[in-house]
């Protein structure tokens, strides 16, 4: 090629740029197309072949575009279809109280204490923790089980609720041999005293019917729920005096939350979990604590109240002597509250050895023992809580100040126990009374 065809091609490359800035100055004064960049243009404008070439210029050459009307040359551009990103797949949210309330076929049916109810979502499995005893009457030590497997037990598993289910009355009655000492509770008594046990955040539901109804109320509540598209699977919460060596269980994974006191975990040993090998699972693992713990523990509500609430609810010993004002007050309890956790350490995990059933044990710790640097540590001492040592309080103190003192810290809602207590004996002395009424005078001689 020679110089001049060189200079040529130069000349004809420099004016299809000039022109092309020109044409997006009209294109953005008249509005008629909006505005794009310079290589898009240009891709554009080729693919619609509006560049001819000459017979003795090796390559296209741009027609003068100062010519070509505006809106001529957007309906070229705009046939050209237009790349869509694909735009991330959404998931849906119901309430939990809705399938809840179909289940017992009474729409107005008070499901959740407070207004921070749990949610379901479509992009994951929502496990359901289901608690059931006697609870006769509940104590400090069932509200630990209940708050540390609901808010200890695993962001993994997405704990969205909990289930408590109460024994029957006749089974209870049958269970202290309608002994005069032990005071049975009705079941709707054991109710009131377990929803006043500060279980704060709306996310516990007490089930009103017979313990009979259970598996039939959950089946109902997953059939609804999957109907419109979410998953939910129901994990079995429990103490470990409740796991027995060889003893057939009921189906289903399970939540163990205790102290490791040797007397009620009969598997403690000294290893590094802290723990032994079950007959027929694995070898435990820990599952590190992380910082991932601290946003499950306030992502919802006011930081300040969140806090403070979960801060009572697993630790209520360190709660005292919090500062006044925020943000002190706020930076305190997430300090305690993230000291506590990381002192009791992780959670151990062991999974069945079948080829038919993979369930899995998970235990949620409530103090730190286990073996650290070859050194066995075995931790406080328990604190024994149990509902007899409760009911022989309340046989015990006839002053209700001095069983006040007694209950508190032990049983759940103390004020309202003692308010049960006086009216059993209240209905005592009428039932005595009535009867010396229609008792037989004896005949003096």
């Amino acid at each position: 090629m020679s110089y001049g065809r060189q200079w040529k091609c130069k000349s004809q490359m420099r004016s299809a740029y000039i022109a092309l800035r020109i044409y997006m100055r009209i294109s953005r004064q008249s509005q008629c197309m909006s505005a794009l960049p310079s290589h898009d243009v240009c891709h554009r404008l080729h693919d619609e072949r509006l560049l001819s070439s000459q017979p003795d210029f090796e390559g296209p050459q741009p027609i003068n575009l100062l010519h070509r009307a505006p809106n001529q040359l957007q309906a070229r551009l705009m046939t050209r279809p237009k790349k869509t990103q694909a735009r991330p797949q959404r998931y849906k949210k119901a309430l939990l109280a809705k399938y809840v309330r179909t289940a017992l076929e009474d729409e107005e049916a008070t499901v959740f204490q407070h207004s921070n109810r749990p949610e379901l979502v479509s992009n994951k499995v929502c496990h359901i923790l289901t608690y059931r005893g006697s609870f006769n009457p509940p104590h400090q030590g069932h509200k630990d089980v209940l708050c540390h497997g609901f808010f200890r037990g695993g962001l993994d598993l997405n704990i969205v609720a909990a289930f408590v289910y109460f024994l029957n009355d006749e089974t209870v009655d049958r269970k202290y041999n309608y002994s005069p000492v032990d005071v049975v509770f009705r079941r709707a008594e054991r109710i009131k005293l377990f929803n006043g046990g500060d279980i704060t955040g709306g996310w516990h539901y007490c089930y009103p019917g017979s313990i009979d109804y259970q598996y039939d109320f959950q089946n109902q509540v997953r059939a609804q729920a999957a109907e419109d598209g979410f998953q939910i699977e129901f994990l079995i919460l429990c103490g470990p005096d409740l796991i027995r060596e060889g003893a057939r269980a009921d189906p289903g994974n399970r939540l163990v939350v205790g102290t490791g006191d040797p007397e009620r975990t009969f598997f403690r040993a000294q290893t590094e979990t802290g723990l032994r090998r079950l007959q027929g699972y694995g070898s435990w693992e820990m599952k590190s604590w992380t910082e991932s713990f601290e946003q499950h523990f306030d992502h919802k509500g006011p930081n300040k109240v969140c806090l403070e609430s979960k801060l009572k609810m697993l630790f209520p010993h360190l709660v005292s002597m919090l500062p006044e004002t925020d943000p002190a007050r706020t930076q305190e309890a997430n300090r305690r509250l993230r000291t506590a956790l990381s002192r009791i350490g992780g959670n151990r995990h062991c999974k069945e050895v079948s080829a038919v059933r993979t369930q899995w044990i998970r235990y949620v710790a409530l103090q730190y023992f286990g073996m650290t640097g070859g050194t066995w540590f075995v931790g406080a001492p328990e604190k024994r809580l149990s509902s007899t040592r409760i009911r022989h309080i309340l046989d015990e103190e006839e002053d209700e100040c001095a069983m006040f003192d007694a209950l508190s810290g032990v049983a759940l809602s103390p004020a309202l126990l003692v308010e049960f207590v006086r009216e059993r004996r209240q209905q005592k002395l009428i039932e005595r009374a009535g009867a010396l009424e229609f008792w037989p005078e004896e005949d003096d001689e």
